[in-house]
């Protein structure tokens, strides 16, 4: 499945270069946790952190007023866990993540003017996670350990190393210069021991070549 996805991507990516639009780069930041279906005893409470994305992409005509988005680039997520099942095991945990995303985005223009347009999206996003740390303070019946080592992100370690999902989003552009934002839906399970999904929210501020 992944390497269909894969296939697909770059299929969708090289079909439409060759009637580039607009080739634009971006850089911003990311509020990123992985969501879980409420929250039970024992369980543990995420939160979210900010993180750094820079991507850049190309922007192709596809009919009147919509437009193909692609955007691949780089994503820092951070969040911090802290969990409790018993008054001799309780810890926080600060989880550091990188990776590679893409966007796939259908556009569509609400504006008639050229030089503000109104851009509300919808689409699909893929990323693969590079590297990864974990920091860590628990507390046992033996006392506190603190540390910090890498995260696995193998089939039964701490997280998956694909994930992918559904994306929407909106991008004001005036002229050469673009304020996008983009919610990320997850819908690969990322986490081994849970049901958790990514859930990112992204600001960025970009710019346009032509």
């Amino acid at each position: 499945m992944k390497k269909i996805t894969a296939i697909f991507i770059f299929g969708l990516f090289t079909s439409t270069a060759f009637s580039q639009l607009n080739f634009f780069v971006e850089a911003g930041i990311n509020s990123s946790v992985p969501a879980f279906q409420g929250r039970l005893m024992g369980g543990p409470s995420r939160e979210a952190r900010t993180g750094f994305t820079a991507n850049a992409g190309i922007v192709n005509k596809i009919g009147h007023g919509f437009r193909l988005n692609h955007r691949i680039g780089f994503i820092a997520k951070d969040f911090h866990e802290s969990f409790f099942v018993g008054p001799d095991n309780s810890g926080t945990n600060d989880y550091q993540l990188s990776g590679l995303q893409y966007h796939l985005t259908i556009e569509k223009n609400l504006t008639a003017k050229k030089k503000l347009q109104l851009l509300p999206a919808a689409g699909i996003y893929t990323s693969f996670h590079i590297d990864g740390d974990l920091k860590y303070e628990h507390s046992t019946f033996g006392g506190v350990v603190k540390g910090s080592r890498k995260l696995n992100f193998a089939k039964n370690g701490d997280f998956s190393r694909w994930d992918a999902g559904l994306t929407v989003g909106a991008r004001l552009q005036l002229k050469k210069y673009g304020l996008g934002f983009l919610y990320d839906l997850g819908l690969v399970k990322i986490d081994p021991n849970s049901k958790a999904r990514w859930s990112s929210f992204h600001i960025t501020l970009g710019y346009f070549f032509k």
